[in-house]
């Protein structure tokens, strides 16, 4: 029973996740160019409709194929946006005992920022997709959106961080 891998008997009814890449197609020119962008920036959106497969276009198309050198966090912000990120950057820091102590104190910006970085230093190049970025603001309040903001800003400026934020386009104007 622990060898059993229970999946949806419907899986179009439900985002494709990394482990799914291998059954992700119809998208590779859309990945490439995303990548492309990726490489010459630090920060970008990705807006599109609610339902278009925005989650499964990052997830199984753009973290699941990430080029050589680069590592890859996919979270969502949901109620507690640094408690999600922290949640995420546990297991790439599985190796590293000194860093997995500090992630009790995650909720800190400044612990954040010096955790996420030091995840990033560790490869040649790092990307962090925060997917349904409207949760910021839609579940939290307004000292959680800046402090979560400030720290998604610098980590794309400070921390040489790629970050790629998914949002639902009837949120864009918010």
């Amino acid at each position: 029973l622990q060898e059993v891998d229970e999946r949806s008997p419907y899986p179009g009814l439900e985002s494709f996740t990394e482990r799914d890449a291998r059954v992700f197609f119809g998208r590779e020119s859309e990945v490439a160019a995303l990548w492309t962008r990726i490489r010459g920036r630090r920060l970008l959106a990705l807006i599109g409709p609610s339902g278009a497969g925005k989650t499964s276009f990052l997830r199984a198309g753009v973290a699941a194929t990430r080029p050589d050198g680069w590592t890859a966090l996919v979270c969502s912000p949901g109620t507690a946006p640094m408690r999600a990120l922290g949640q995420a950057l546990g297991p790439a820091l599985a190796a590293d005992a000194g860093a997995l102590g500090r992630l009790a104190g995650f909720e800190d910006p400044e612990t954040a920022f010096a955790l996420v970085s030091r995840w990033r230093q560790a490869h040649a190049e790092a990307l962090l997709i925060v997917d349904q970025f409207e949760e910021l603001f839609t579940l939290n309040p307004p000292e959680t959106q800046a402090r979560f903001a400030s720290l998604i800003a610098r980590l794309a400026g400070e921390a040489d961080v790629h970050v790629v934020l998914s949002l639902r386009d009837d949120f864009l104007m918010r």
